[in-house]
């Protein structure tokens, strides 16, 4: 995109190793002015157990959203964003400062997202761990998402594709 895009919230759901972000990083680096949240990197300065203080990551992530914001930057936030009322907080801001929030669902297989974990040396994680996790966030889905498989694309592809879909929907409004 190019320094005419508009100032934008991008959150991005999936599973484990789904490569939210990942993508976060590479949409961030392709926008003139944004940054990038990790609620995985939020946790673990909290905590080395994922689940501890989730709330207080989740906090965490609103504030420095809300903060960034103020500040003209765009936001690319990921996170699981199980429950489809995690994302209201953020719609909110998107409200508070009239900007257009996107909302995007990075599905992965359970066998992906190994593939991942053992490309970047992550053992931690097993294919009953991830898949547990896969079938939780598909028991609660949010069907304003737009999925994209990241089994089918590099995670270059990814983030043309998000970027496509983000320009396509803001010419249309024009």
């Amino acid at each position: 995109m190019n320094s005419q895009t508009p100032q934008l919230l991008i959150l991005l759901r999936g599973g484990l190793g789904s490569g939210k972000t990942t993508v976060g990083r590479l949409v961030r680096d392709s926008l003139p002015r944004a940054v990038s949240i990790s609620l995985n990197i939020l946790h673990s300065f909290i905590s080395s157990e994922p689940l501890k203080n989730k709330t207080l990551a989740f906090e965490s992530a609103l504030v420095l959203a809300d903060f960034f914001l103020r500040r003209n930057f765009s936001v690319i936030l990921d996170e699981l964003f199980i429950f489809p009322e995690t994302t209201k907080p953020f719609f909110d801001l998107g409200e508070k400062y009239k900007i257009p929030v996107f909302l995007f669902e990075l599905e992965v297989s359970p066998e992906g997202a190994l593939k991942r974990y053992k490309l970047e040396g992550i053992k931690q994680r097993t294919k009953e761990n991830i898949q547990g996790v896969l079938t939780f966030l598909s028991g609660h889905p949010i069907s304003w998402a737009q999925k994209i498989d990241t089994n089918r694309y590099s995670p270059t592809q990814i983030r043309d594709l998000i970027l496509e879909s983000i320009r396509n929907k803001i010419e249309a409004v024009r």
